[in-house]
């Protein structure tokens, strides 16, 4: 969404990043290709 999409795509994707950083405290890079089973658990705490 980040590397090869319009100035749009690449806006939400930077939202979902600061999004997943800050609810699940990870942080994946805007460039990182992501397969089938992403799983990600919600830490307690």
């Amino acid at each position: 969404m980040y590397i090869y999409s319009s100035k749009k795509q690449k806006k939400t994707g930077l939202w979902i990043n600061r999004k997943l950083n800050s609810k699940f405290g990870i942080d994946i890079e805007l460039g990182a290709v992501i397969g089938y089973g992403l799983d990600i658990p919600h830490h307690m705490g």
